[in-house]
């Protein structure tokens, strides 16, 4: 694995996105990345970079999935999920007591840290 890493970090698109963020870009849009190799760009670039890193996805599914991908490719050091329900209704009239609790222990984790990657899914 360290071999791809390596690969990729060497590669000059992969460096101008690192190159951007340390310069203070505060946000970076990347498109026409999925699955795993998505996963592994945001693994490359968090090795990178000490800051925060939020990453937005349209569905909790989407956001499950990109946990579980970065969760292997960094060891589970410092990726948090932040689930949210599909629908808010659902939310008022349904807060699960173990999604409430995940979220504020992401939360927490990602503040007390100052780093790694929070994933949570958009209202919109």
């Amino acid at each position: 694995m360290e071999g791809i890493n390596h690969y990729l970090r060497s590669k000059e698109d992969v460096q101008s996105i690192i190159e951007g963020v340390e310069s203070g870009m505060r946000e970076q849009l990347i498109a026409g990345l999925a699955g795993s190799a998505r996963s592994l760009l945001v693994s490359i670039i968090r090795e990178s970079i000490n800051r925060p890193i939020l990453l937005i996805t349209y569905q909790l599914s989407q956001a499950q999935q990109l946990y579980d991908n970065l969760s292997i490719f960094t060891n589970n050091e410092g990726v948090y999920l932040y689930p949210i329900n599909e629908l808010m209704a659902s939310e008022i009239a349904v807060a699960s007591p173990e999604l409430r609790s995940q979220r504020i222990e992401a939360l927490t984790q990602w503040t007390r840290h100052n780093s790694g990657i929070m994933i949570r899914q958009s209202l919109l």
